[in-house]
């Protein structure tokens, strides 16, 4: 049986989103078996293993939502990971266009690690690895070793800005954005 590419992306996707949520929610998750164990109620462990190594591409769509709930993504999110590599194409919405300020608003944003932890989750594919959120992100980053503190976003910007694409610049408050040592984040992609 051949298991078509877009299988293989969305385990990359799905192993890249465990590992984010075993740095940001709960560290014994980035190991598949205690985050199996941790979700014994959505997942059992041949299924994770089989949907992040694309392993088999016959899954019933209950067996999808469950892997959506526990990977904590959009419901839709998979079908539109195989459609068109989009994890988050129908979440980062003006529904969430609320201020990010002190408050931190929850965001839907694609985010890659190579710029503040040197570690890219999906191996120099594309750049667009893990959906999260961007308290979730701010959190991971403030509890960083070198780079943490007190990290704000401010919406700016960049040479990634287009009209369609909000942009945000992750720094220290009291700092203003610049073009150097700080996390740009777009709905889109993320570059530093």
């Amino acid at each position: 049986m051949t298991i078509g590419p877009e299988w293989i992306r969305l385990g990359d996707l799905l192993k890249g989103r465990r590992i984010e949520l075993g740095r940001t929610v709960n560290s014994d998750w980035k190991y598949r078996r205690r985050f199996v164990r941790a979700h014994r109620y959505l997942l059992v462990e041949r299924v994770a293993h089989d949907l992040e190594e694309g392993k088999r591409d016959n899954y019933d769509p209950a067996t999808l939502r469950r892997a959506e709930v526990a990977y904590q993504l959009p419901q839709g999110a998979i079908a539109r990971i195989l459609a068109d590599g989009d994890p988050g194409a129908q979440t980062a919405t003006d529904a969430y266009a609320g201020m990010i300020g002190d408050d931190l608003a929850a965001f839907e944003v694609y985010i890659a690690e190579v710029v503040w932890f040197d570690d890219n989750p999906v191996d120099g594919r594309d750049r667009i690895a893990v959906c999260a959120c961007l308290d979730a992100a701010l959190k991971a980053l403030r509890d960083h070793d070198v780079h943490g503190g007190d990290l704000v976003a401010t919406e700016t910007t960049s040479a990634l800005g287009t009209d369609s694409a909000r942009t945000w610049a992750v720094h220290e408050r009291g700092e203003e954005p610049d073009d150097d040592g700080h996390l740009w984040i777009t709905r889109e992609q993320v570059t530093g």
